[in-house]
Formats: C-alpha cells, sequence, structure tokens
C-alpha cells in the first residue's frame, strides 16, 4: 500500500504486474537500442561524402544490400518452416 510520502511507484500486487513491468523494462531497452543505431546511422550518412562515381563501389554494394536482405528473410522464415 502505497504511503503519503512516498515518491514513485508502487510494488506490483500480482505476478502478472511484475511480467508486465519487466516487459516494459526489456522492450523500453530494445526501443532505445534500435533508436540509437538509427541515430548513429543518420549521423554518419550525414557526415560522410555521398558523391561516390565507382560503378564497381556500387556494385558491391548492392551485392552487400541484397545479401544481408537474404539472410534477414532466411532468419525470419526458418522458425515457420521448421514449426510445421
Amino acid at each position: 500500500m502505497a504511503h503519503a510520502a512516498q515518491l514513485g511507484l508502487q510494488d506490483a500486487t500480482s505476478p502478472i504486474t511484475e511480467e508486465l513491468i519487466a516487459f516494459h523494462d526489456h522492450a523500453i531497452i530494445i526501443i532505445f537500442l534500435f533508436s540509437f543505431l538509427v541515430l548513429c546511422v543518420l549521423f554518419l550518412t550525414l557526415t560522410t561524402k555521398l558523391a561516390n562515381t565507382s560503378i564497381t563501389d556500387a556494385k558491391e554494394m548492392e551485392t552487400q544490400n541484397r545479401s544481408t536482405t537474404s539472410v534477414s528473410y532466411t532468419h525470419l522464415t526458418l522458425p515457420t518452416i521448421y514449426s510445421v
């Protein structure tokens, strides 16, 4: 029970509430890390030289982009394939 001079939030009163608080804490950490990643990418994009006229570099970037995407999609679909 909360007291008149208590600062902060009350303790959880049920196991479900404790699990929700733990889930919220983990979700906030993941959101923070994702936001930090986006901020870093944005910073690097804005501070690097964007004029690249070399065709071979563009092909290498396209190959890396496609391979990264295909690995990501494979990673996402494997649990679905093996659960059947």
